[in-house]
């Protein structure tokens, strides 16, 4: 939507702007829509009303104000040139309104392939920044001014162990009654595991009326899991399974590059998404309390350095083979994201519970949001919640141990297993031995999935797209070598898991280039 300011524009995904003059991208922030009383709040009350993800566009006498969520995936950019500043709420649009043209940031090529995302304030476009989470920006005819109204220290702010379990159930009741609790209709994601079945329990409590969908065919593991707990929470729950025919992949990837700025996963198979719901939920940001970066690797000693963090994230080995050039973009990238976290005040293993949350949810989660007509809510996405489960005791961490807590309490017929023991510590040789394999990169990949290799040899057209012309691409061999793409190349074709998900992460900056090479040479 264009402002009628020069160089701001702003889009959404929902209902129409509100009366009063407000913009929301994304999830309503709090109970029903964010009113002006509200968006103009001072700090303190805007800690206070705003919950979940999505960006605000207020309209005000002298400008506008722009406000974003405090946790969740982010949700805008800008860029900066010819004279003219840019806020959209996506790169391509905001690289392109300020520069008049676009291109792929090369250099985000490695975090993009290692890890699905680009991470902190950088975007998959040259020249074009994300908004940092919790920004609060005033804009006027002569210039603007931008800041956090929740910096990062105070919004990471420990919870004592003794009551941090407790905080988190009364913050995720809380936050989920203000963002659903007023919707006539919620459709849950679930699935047979944790985060999802802990929403599922909330819903229920809080007697919000809910429908629960899974993806995937009936007899799956996933499916009849999720269906024995909608069944015993006596949820409508429907499951779908559709394959994309072969001659539909390109022009599905084209679409999805565009509203993902490159940034999307290339599957055969497609998502479907329940109809008349008032708002679809996702598990979104619940592994900040299951140790999700470091799970395999916390030995109940805090680590006490960079290097060491850096080695639990696998920086080098999620990128074996790639060149040197790209191994080392990437080392000094996820380096930054710890400096970011750190700068939390955090420490030890709770730094990866906060990049977690503000890298992968807020980057990665990004490019899971769809394009729909009604509300998407990542369901521990409240600031509040985050900070709990980052502040839980380790071992609740590393045992699941608020989820299984929180579903056995209210309904114990589907509470998560026990685990059989307890992460063992590991030995300071094999825990040396580990870094040196991490070093050296990934072990040779030799096994396929029966699945996954008949999944891609019956669509033809699309594998030769991505053996040949992604896996061949300049714009993947020069910033990731020839080695990484050719070994990539024949793990894809050999069906194997690992090859498939780097080509299919590889696919999407690849989709957007030609994209954009459309754009540039549109006469508009």
């Amino acid at each position: 939507m264009e402002t009628g300011l020069p160089g701001v524009v702003a889009g959404r995904i929902g209902a129409g702007p509100s009366p009063d003059g407000i913009l929301l991208w994304g999830a309503p922030f709090g109970a029903g829509e964010i009113g002006h009383r509200d968006a103009l709040a001072d700090d303190a009350e805007l800690r206070e009303a705003l919950i979940g993800f999505g960006a605000a566009v207020v309209r005000e006498e002298r400008g506008l104000r722009i406000i974003t969520a405090p946790a969740g995936p982010l949700s805008m950019y800008v860029a900066e040139g010819r004279g003219v500043v840019a806020w959209a709420t996506h790169a391509v649009a905001a690289g392109y309104l300020a520069h008049g043209s676009v291109s792929i940031d090369r250099d985000a090529m490695p975090e993009l392939v290692a890890f699905d995302f680009v991470g902190s304030t950088r975007s998959p476009i040259a020249s074009v920044q994300r908004v940092p989470p919790a920004s609060r920006i005033d804009v006027a005819q002569d210039g603007h001014f931008a800041r956090t109204y929740w910096p990062s220290e105070g919004r990471w702010a420990p919870v004592s162990e003794d009551t941090a379990d407790e905080h988190t159930a009364e913050a995720l009741l809380d936050s989920l009654d203000r963002r659903a609790g007023r919707s006539r209709h919620v459709a849950l994601a679930l699935t047979a595991g944790a985060d999802s079945r802990v929403l599922a329990v909330a819903l229920a409590q809080l007697g919000v009326e809910t429908s629960a969908f899974t993806w995937g065919a009936g007899g799956w593991p996933e499916v009849e899991g999720a269906r024995g707990v909608a069944t015993h929470l006596r949820l409508p729950f429907t499951n779908s399974a559709e394959w994309r025919a072969d001659g539909d992949i390109r022009r599905i990837i084209d679409r999805d590059a565009r509203w993902t700025d490159g940034t999307l996963i290339l599957s055969a198979s497609e998502r479907i998404w329940p109809e008349g719901a008032d708002a679809v939920l996702l598990g979104a940001a619940g592994e900040v309390g299951r140790a999700f970066y470091y799970h395999r690797a916390a030995d109940h000693v805090s680590p006490d350095d960079a290097s060491t963090l850096i080695d639990v994230m696998r920086a080098e080995r999620r990128l074996g083979n790639a060149s040197d050039e790209a191994r080392h973009l990437l080392r000094a990238t996820v380096n930054d994201w710890l400096e970011q976290a750190r700068a939390s005040g955090r420490s030890g293993w709770d730094v990866l519970d906060v990049l977690y949350a503000e890298q992968r949810v807020g980057c990665w989660g990004r490019s899971q949001m769809p394009a729909l007509a009604c509300d998407v809510l990542a369901g521990f996405a409240s600031q509040e919640v985050l900070r709990g489960l980052a502040s839980l005791p380790l071992a609740d961490r590393l045992s699941d141990g608020f989820h299984r807590r929180f579903v056995a309490d209210r309904h114990p017929e589907i509470a998560l297993p026990v685990p059989s023991s307890e992460p063992a510590g590991l030995s300071a040789p094999r825990r040396a031995i580990r870094r040196v394999r991490r070093r050296l990169g990934p072990r040779p990949q030799i096994s396929s999935s029966p699945i996954l290799k008949s999944a891609w040899d019956e669509r033809p057209a699309a594998q030769s797209w991505v053996a040949d012309g992604v896996l061949g691409s300049p714009l993947i061999r020069e910033t990731l070598g020839d080695t990484w793409a050719d070994r990539v190349r024949a793990a894809f074709l050999a069906g194997n898991q690992r090859g498939v998900a780097q080509a299919a992460v590889a696919c999407g900056p690849v989709a957007l280039a030609e994209a954009i090479s459309e754009l540039a040479r549109d006469d508009h």
